[in-house]
């Protein structure tokens, strides 16, 4: 691996421009909502665009690129090149003083992203040389200064969460705050210098175009990922479980999880409840659910479809920003959802015959009521076919495929 390209060893003959997607860190197991995003964006791209490569870092903190990552993302993409290389001290360094003087001087971010650490990513510096130039798309704002250095054209930001109002709420610190500001003018700075913005969610798609109004914003709530099979509508022998609740080992969701539960304490010693993936690890988590023996603890699990099948419903009382990827899965596997004023928030209309209110009269008249239960898994199915279907994906596409056939120039509103 090192810093040469991982799959075919050099970059791909181009086809007009080449579409480089920069993800930092692996996801070929989806461990959280944005690998799952991730996975689906890269499986878009795989199949309508010709030359695509994925670009990342090897030494992500959480999730580094392993050879056993490696392995299955060529089995899964073969047709993508993938190239990772170390980040390095200096990289590193350098990303951290790009966010401070951005968020001092937001005036001056076309400038400072363009800094680099010299020779400290031969690979990345290879594939900005590509014949036919590249189109960047980069996943969160924050790759725009992570990156040794953007070229000088447009890129794309991709991205499912507004990092200041993420903050803001993980640490609840009000948006007034020093902290949250600093990443307030950071963020619309940076929005202000991309071709395009990819919101998951109306609100953040609203905000966006609101703050970066020189800028065009895609709506994409889904790439078009083929739908798992749905669980039966009830499985022999009855339902295991009333709530399931999935999610990763993340502050919000387990702040989310462990309010609920706490608040509910006393309506849930009737009801079963399952919880899974890593959040489960979160010792907040845990400690919640030590005593409780009407709520399991799953851990992670590769295959969710069982734990659905066996629940009557999911359970996503998280708050945050854009789309609770958790909230889209629950619906693809046939399951209505209770869920905080943020996880409907985040959902384009038609969604009231299957996602609720995650409040105990709601629930209540729904786990109990077979029928309405049979009724809310029918809608759950008929709206996830039509979020499939909405947003301006197609419009995406299209602008994409102007800009690697160098019909539309690479930076759309602005040269750098």
């Amino acid at each position: 691996m090192g810093a040469e390209p991982t799959s075919s060893g050099e970059a791909p003959e181009a086809r007009g421009a080449t579409l480089v997607i920069f993800i930092d860190g692996a996801f070929t197991r989806p461990e959280n909502g944005s690998h799952v995003r991730f996975l689906d964006l890269v499986t878009f791209a795989a199949d309508r665009f010709a030359s695509v490569t994925l670009y990342s870092f090897k030494d992500h903190p959480t999730y580094p690129w392993t050879d056993t990552a490696v392995a299955e993302f060529a089995a899964r993409f073969p047709g993508v090149n993938l190239i990772v290389e170390p980040r390095g001290r200096a990289v590193r360094l350098l990303t951290k003083v790009k966010n401070a003087v951005i968020a001092l001087f937001p005036s001056l971010a076309r400038h400072v992203l363009r800094w680099k650490a010299p020779g400290a990513t031969p690979a990345y510096e290879r594939l900005l040389q590509s014949p036919g130039g590249v189109v960047l798309v980069l996943n969160f704002v924050d790759a725009a200064s992570i990156l040794n250095g953007l070229p000088g054209g447009g890129f794309v930001i991709e991205t499912h969460d507004v990092k200041f109002l993420k903050h803001s709420k993980r640490f609840k610190q009000p948006t007034n705050t020093l902290r949250v500001l600093a990443k307030y003018r950071s963020e619309i700075a940076i929005w202000r210098l991309a071709s395009a913005l990819v919101a998951i969610s109306p609100v953040d798609a609203t905000l966006m175009q609101t703050l970066a109004d020189d800028t065009r914003v895609f709506y994409v709530p889904s790439y078009g990922r083929a739908a798992p099979a749905p669980a039966p509508l009830e499985p022999e022998g009855g339902f295991d479980f009333d709530l399931l609740f999935v999610g990763a080992d993340n502050e919000l969701n387990a702040m989310g999880l462990a309010r609920f539960i706490e608040a509910n304490a006393g309506w849930l010693e009737r009801r079963r409840m399952a919880v899974a993936g890593h959040v489960c690890d979160n010792p907040m988590v845990a400690s919640v659910l030590a005593h409780r023996p009407h709520c399991v603890s799953f851990g992670f699990q590769d295959d969710l479809a069982p734990l659905y099948a066996r629940s009557k419903a999911a359970l996503s009382p998280v708050d945050g920003t854009g789309l609770k990827i958790k909230v889209v899965d629950a619906l693809a596997h046939g399951k209505p959802v209770f869920g905080s004023a943020h996880a409907l928030a985040g959902l384009p209309p038609g969604f009231e015959e299957c996602v609720f209110p995650a409040r105990q009269q709601e629930m209540d008249a729904l786990l109990d009521d077979a029928e309405r239960l049979r009724r809310s898994e029918k809608a759950a199915l008929a709206y996830y076919q039509k979020f499939q279907q909405s947003g301006n994906l197609v419009l995406f596409e299209a602008f994409l495929q102007r800009q690697l056939s160098g019909h539309e120039p690479l930076g759309l509103r602005r040269r750098w």
